[in-house]
């Protein structure tokens, strides 16, 4: 009689244990959907408002073996990943449209990664410094 009860009990745990488990993970489930759908409504929200003409300034930051960046009207600090050679000039001004990249890290951790989709040159900023043009 008690080897009928230990082998009731050895089949029914596993049985009792795995509907819990299914439970956890529907739940689990469901809440990483839900969470999948408000990032990617965030995405595009974050999207069609970035994806306007910014006015930003040129500048060389010269840490992490120099790289330059972009400053906009607002102070918010914008890391190019495609800013043409002769506009990595320090203290050109351009408008420019892109797309911020929020989710990259960079080895020089300043800024939002930013992709530049187009652009328009209001002022080239003089090259005082012999850093002008990244070779």
């Amino acid at each position: 009689m008690d080897k009928k009860r230990y082998w009731l009990a050895a089949v029914m745990v596993p049985v009792l244990l795995s509907s819990c488990s299914n439970e956890e993970s529907t739940t689990m489930n469901n809440q990483n959907t839900a969470q999948l759908k408000a990032d990617q409504h965030q995405a595009l929200i974050n999207e069609d408002a970035k994806d306007e003409w910014q006015q930003v300034t040129v500048i060389f930051n010269d840490f992490e073996g120099g790289f330059y960046g972009l400053v906009t009207l607002n102070g918010d600090n914008l890391l190019p990943l495609n800013l043409p050679k002769e506009y990595q000039v320090k203290g050109t001004k351009l408008k420019v449209k892109g797309k911020p990249i929020e989710d990259m890290m960079t080895t020089v951790q300043w800024g939002t990664v930013f992709n530049i989709t187009d652009f328009e040159v209001v002022t080239l900023g003089k090259d005082t410094q012999n850093k002008g043009i990244v070779e």
